[in-house]
């Protein structure tokens, strides 16, 4: 008993406490079929819990029972309070379906229900199923046996008020970052409106002079894009409906390859190309949201990466996961192969191992690269935990470190973060 106590005080979330509640049961009075049905304040119901029982009782989960007044044992057990055994219960009120139902899964005679609530709020029961030679045993036993109820109604309850403090504590965070969000684009949009204005002032003027202005009205249609992306942050904690409009993704694509073009975030040595199949049909969907991916998709198109790893399964897999993300990707097997190349070539970004062999590590490697290309960014990445040449390397410049295996999401992370820096 002091064993199980000890436990449960180790042991705070509903599934691990139901399951040495069971356990409990199970070794201290030989009862093989224990059962939970929790409440549920919002549908007035209890719930069956199956909590990794073995897979004979695994249908309880989900099962709800009414919780309604006056209908049967197992209601009236959490209402009364009280320890109750269906032989004795039903020697004076007729058994519900429910009861029957109930009685019939556990495969036993009946069954002995123990509520268990805390300060006057239900928290729900533990259902026993017993055959009626067992009943004398349990009922003799019946203190420690509602001890143990108690024990579970209490860790429930707490482990009930923890998790309804941390909604409390992300539903204040949501309200304060949306307070700030607020603020910033209240902040943003008055310098905004200032720009548009102006850029109003010069389509003016450049129409009386008969002079195209077509990177104005790009200018203008990015501002009103700025602005629309602003307004869904003023409310994003909020659930908003999606703006969903019919869209031709051609015209999309065209508007988006468009903007690149006259931008200088597309270097003077790449192009782009539209290769439109024109029976696409219209789709449904928020336009701004599909246009941002298509410029995510182009930028990651236009940003070049050198991997530089002395093992061909790593390289072929950093290529494969970071082609897959849309980047240009460039692998080589060597420090020196990659030293000679940044000496002709240039990347946005330079994943190195940190151990390569023979010839140049990572550091060694960094460290030339950074000779010829002052302020490269690179990552480093390494089978094994974080090193002193790790760090060495990082206060030479480099930014993220990435423990091998290469994994889409955390190689995709490290490299956008870099990048953006």
């Amino acid at each position: 008993m002091y064993l199980y106590k000890y436990n449960r005080l180790l042991i705070n979330d509903e599934d691990a406490i139901l399951r040495v509640t069971r356990q409990a049961f199970q070794i201290l009075f030989d009862l093989k079929v224990v059962l939970f049905f929790l409440y549920d304040q919002e549908k007035n119901a209890l719930i069956g819990k199956s909590a990794g029982s073995n897979n004979k009782f695994n249908f309880f989960d989900g099962v709800l029972i009414p919780f309604q007044e006056g209908k049967g044992l197992i209601v009236n057990s959490l209402r009364q309070g009280v320890p109750t055994d269906s032989f004795s219960y039903f020697k004076n009120d007729s058994p519900t379906i429910i009861d029957e139902l109930v009685i019939r899964l556990t495969g036993r005679d009946g069954v002995m229900i123990f509520p268990m609530v805390v300060q006057e709020q239900y928290i729900g029961i533990i259902v026993v199923g017993l055959n009626e030679t067992k009943v004398s045993h349990l009922r003799d036993n019946l203190k420690m046996l509602s001890m143990l109820s108690d024990q579970a109604a209490i860790a429930l309850y707490a482990d009930y008020l923890r998790q309804n403090q941390a909604k409390l504590v992300l539903a204040q965070r949501l309200k304060d970052t949306s307070t700030i969000a607020r603020k910033v684009v209240h902040e943003v949009n008055t310098p905004l409106s200032i720009i548009k204005n102006y850029t109003k002032i010069m389509e003016t003027k450049l129409a009386e002079k008969d002079i195209d202005f077509e990177e104005l009205k790009i200018i203008n249609e990015e501002i009103n894009r700025v602005v629309r992306l602003l307004s869904g942050l003023y409310d994003f904690s909020k659930t908003k409906p999606q703006k969903i409009n019919s869209l031709d993704i051609n015209a999309l694509l065209s508007e988006v390859v468009r903007i690149f073009k006259k931008s200088l975030l597309i270097n003077t040595d790449i192009d782009i190309h539209l290769n439109l199949w024109h029976s696409l049909p219209l789709i449904n969907t928020d336009k701004d949201k599909l246009k941002q991916v298509f410029i995510n998709l182009i930028h990651n198109a236009v940003e070049s990466i050198l991997v530089v790893d002395d093992i061909k399964e790593q390289r072929d897999i950093a290529d494969n996961l970071l082609s897959e993300l849309g980047y240009s990707v460039t692998t080589l097997s060597s420090g020196q192969e990659a030293v000679e190349y940044m000496k002709d070539h240039s990347a946005d970004l330079v994943i190195l191992d940190m151990i390569m062999e023979p010839g140049l590590d990572g550091l060694e490697t960094c460290r030339e690269i950074i000779k010829s290309c002052p302020g490269q960014k690179a990552i480093i990445a390494s089978g094994f935990s974080e090193t002193g040449r790790v760090k060495e390397a990082q206060m030479l410049g480099v930014g993220q470190y990435i423990k091998k295996p290469y994994m889409l999401e955390k190689i995709g992370v490290a490299v956008k973060t870099e990048l953006e820096k």
